[in-house]
C-alpha cells in the first residue's frame, strides 16, 4: 500500500524535488522536497484509494475510533471522506481559536468523551498534529493518536510522540517516495544522496 500511494503521489505531481533553489517551509527549514497532498483531492480515483487506505489503517491500528479530528486545513477533505465511509462524526481543529464569531478552535460538534483520532495529511516535526491532540484532550475527548497520509520520518516527530505516549501510524513515508522516485526516474542517484543527507539533519541542511 505504501509504495502504491507513493506512486500515486508522483503521478499527480504531489511530490516535487527541487535542490537549487530549495523550497522553504513555514518552519523556516530549507527542503529539497515538497509534498502537496491537497492535490489528491483533485484526482477522484486516487482520492478514493487514499480514503480507503485511511479507513483500513484506522481499523487496524485504531479500531476503537468513534470520531475523526482533522488538522486544518490540509487534512480536512481526507478526514471527511474517511469519516463518511465509517459513518462516524468528524471535526476539524484550527492552529488557534478564531478571533471573531464563536471564537472556536474545534469546528463541528465533538461528542463528549469521544475516542477521537487525529488525521493529518503529512507529518514533519509533528508539532501541528500534536497541538491538535492536546486540544482534543483539553476539550474532554479521548485522543487515540495520530494517523497521517505521509510521514517524513524525522526524529523530531518520533521523539515528540514517544515522549508523550502518542500512538502514530501513516500510510506512506519518505523512503517509499524516494524508492518510487528512483523507479520512475524522477530522482537520479545524485538527488537521492542529497535527499538522504537532508533527511538526516533537515534543520541544518544547506544546498550548495
Amino acid at each position: 500500500m505504501a509504495l502504491s500511494i507513493a506512486r500515486d503521489l508522483w503521478r499527480i505531481g504531489a511530490v516535487n524535488v527541487r535542490i537549487d533553489p530549495p523550497y522553504r517551509w513555514s518552519s523556516g527549514w530549507l527542503s529539497p522536497m515538497y509534498c502537496d497532498n491537497r492535490k489528491i483531492l483533485s484526482h477522484p480515483p486516487i482520492r478514493s484509494r487514499v480514503a480507503n487506505a485511511l479507513v483500513s489503517a484506522l481499523k487496524t491500528s485504531f479500531p476503537a475510533t468513534e470520531c475523526l479530528a482533522a488538522v486544518a486545513t490540509g487534512a480536512i477533505g481526507h478526514a471527511a471522506l474517511a469519516a463518511d465511509r465509517l459513518g462516524i462524526p468528524m471535526v476539524y481543529v484550527r492552529p488557534e481559536p478564531k478571533s471573531h464569531g464563536l471564537e472556536n478552535r474545534i469546528e463541528g460538534e465533538l461528542p463528549a468523551g469521544a475516542k477521537t483520532l487525529v488525521v493529518e495529511d503529512l507529518v514533519s516535526t509533528g508539532a501541528g498534529c500534536f497541538r491538535v491532540h492536546q486540544a482534543l484532550l483539553e476539550a474532554g475527548a479521548k485522543s487515540l493518536g495520530i494517523l497521517s497520509i505521509f510521514n517524513y520520518g524525522f526524529p523530531h516527530a518520533e521523539n515528540l510522540f514517544a515522549q508523550n505516549g502518542v500512538a502514530f501510524d501513516f500510510l506512506c513515508n519518505f523512503e517509499c517516495v524516494v524508492e518510487i522516485g528512483m523507479e520512475l526516474r524522477k530522482i537520479d542517484p545524485a538527488k537521492r544522496e542529497t535527499l538522504l543527507r537532508w533527511k538526516n539533519q533537515p534543520e541544518h541542511w544547506q544546498y550548495s
